[in-house]
Parts: C-alpha cells; sequence; structure tokens
C-alpha cells in the first residue's frame, strides 16, 4: 500500500489529542445569579466546528473564529467573546438544581473529536430579610437556652437551700419534741399530784382553773402547727408559755398541799 495513504489516517488518529478541549467554570452557582465558563480549543486547528449544549438545548456553534447563536434555544446566553482559541460566554441564572453543559468539536462531516461534560449545581440562597430573620432566630435561641441554664442553677441552688433549711426545720422539731415530753411529765405529774388530794378551797381551784386555760391555749397552737404546710410552731413562745404554766402548777401543787396538810393534821 502506498505510504501516501496511511498520512490521512494518522492525522485523524492525533487529532483527539491535538485539540485538547478544556471546559472550565464553576461547579456551584447561587439560583438564579448570572454566571459563565470557558471553553479552551487548544492550539492546533484540528476541528471543523465546536458546538456547546446547556441541559439538552443547543447554544451556539463555533467555525472559522466566529460564533453562531442558536436562533431558538440560546435565550439564556447574555455575552461570548473569543479569545485566541477561548471562548468566554456568560449566561443568565438558573432556579435550584443540576444542570448539564456539553461541548464538542467535530469534523467537517459531523464526527465528535473530543466531548467535555459539566455539571453545574444552582442553590437556593437566602435574601438579606430572610437571613436577619435566621439570625434573630438564632440568638433568640440562644437566649432561651442561657435563660434555661439560669433557672436550672437557680433551681439547683434553691433545692440546695431547701435542704439545709429541712434539716435545720428537722433539728427544730426534735428540740420542739423533748420540750413537749417535758411538758407532758410536768402535767402528768401535776395530775397525779391533784389525784391525791381530797378537798381544795376556791383558790386552788382557781389556779387550777388558770393551769387548765393555758394547757388549752398551748393544745390550740400545737394544732395550728400541725394544720400548717409552711409554718413551723415557734417555741419561742410557746416555750415562755410551757415554763409559766410548770412555775403556776408547782406554785399551784405546794399551795394544796400546804392546805391540805392544814385541814388534815
Amino acid at each position: 500500500m502506498n505510504s501516501r495513504a496511511f498520512i490521512p489516517l494518522l492525522l485523524l488518529l492525533a487529532l483527539p489529542f491535538a485539540s485538547a478541549m478544556t471546559l472550565d467554570g464553576p461547579d456551584r452557582v447561587p439560583a438564579k445569579t448570572m454566571w459563565g465558563f470557558t471553553m479552551e480549543l487548544g492550539a492546533l486547528d484540528s476541528f471543523f466546528e465546536a458546538d456547546v449544549s446547556w441541559n439538552g438545548h443547543n447554544l451556539f456553534k463555533y467555525s472559522n473564529s466566529q460564533i453562531v447563536l442558536d436562533p431558538f434555544e440560546s435565550t439564556s446566553v447574555v455575552s461570548t467573546r473569543v479569545v485566541g482559541k477561548t471562548i468566554i460566554v456568560s449566561l443568565l441564572g438558573e432556579p435550584s438544581g443540576e444542570y448539564r453543559l456539553v461541548a464538542h468539536t467535530r469534523l467537517s462531516g459531523g464526527q465528535i473529536i473530543e466531548e467535555k461534560e459539566k455539571t453545574v449545581s444552582f442553590v437556593s440562597v437566602l435574601d438579606s430579610s430572610d437571613q436577619e430573620q435566621i439570625r434573630n432566630d438564632l440568638n433568640v435561641a440562644q437566649s432561651t437556652i442561657v435563660d434555661l441554664k439560669n433557672q436550672n442553677e437557680a433551681l439547683r441552688q434553691q433545692l440546695q437551700n431547701q435542704n439545709q433549711t429541712n434539716q435545720q426545720q428537722a433539728q427544730s422539731l426534735e428540740s420542739q419534741d423533748e420540750k413537749l415530753n417535758t411538758v407532758e411529765d410536768a402535767l402528768i405529774s401535776l395530775q397525779q399530784a391533784l389525784g391525791s388530794f381530797s378537798d381544795f378551797d376556791s383558790q386552788t381551784s382557781k389556779q387550777i382553773t388558770q393551769i387548765k386555760t393555758g394547757l388549752d391555749e398551748t393544745n390550740q397552737k400545737l394544732e395550728q402547727k400541725n394544720a400548717s404546710a409552711t409554718g413551723f410552731f415557734g417555741f419561742s413562745d410557746a416555750g415562755n408559755l410551757w415554763m409559766i404554766l410548770l412555775v403556776v402548777g408547782i406554785i399551784a401543787i405546794g399551795f394544796f398541799a400546804w392546805q391540805w396538810k392544814q385541814n388534815n393534821p
């Protein structure tokens, strides 16, 4: 075979390596924002034409250093410019989603020499008012968290204080029980002493009545203490009362015993 027949075949095989087409552009773009890409066709004039489609729509064809826009499907193209073998294209933005950019270089018969593809994602962004609202909501949430933490700390401190108060109240109740036991013992002794006497005069009867009245008052205060859920009976007052009652009781017993002896020699 004539060696000259191999020359076109070798050129055809070498075309993909000679063209070295590149397609550059952003991977992510804010939705409805104008954007652009560049298409580098390589250093050698090794193709007949190039074409670019955007999401299945033909944008333009490039041949003989000229760009021809598609009259029906290139409405998103804002501008095009050729600098050497580089095509610079600006396009309108798109709604949120993923879009496909495809470029080809072809022979005169339409055969594809090289294909490049790129996916561009358009992402939603918030306008300034929405951003401000979100910032305010985050600030409110942060403030609420701080308030809840402060409330928890206050409650924790309150529980600690309440525990101390409960301990103090328990000690107070134990002290009150001791005083009540003392009063009870004195009353039992008084009842036994009075039970041994067979007679007493009006003065002694009056003193006994005073003792009984004082005991009734003490009993009423104790009942008020038991009925109250928030207060405690204070023996600062009751303590003075039962001491007076004991003194009066002792005096009454002594007087009644002396009188009984006088009447029963």
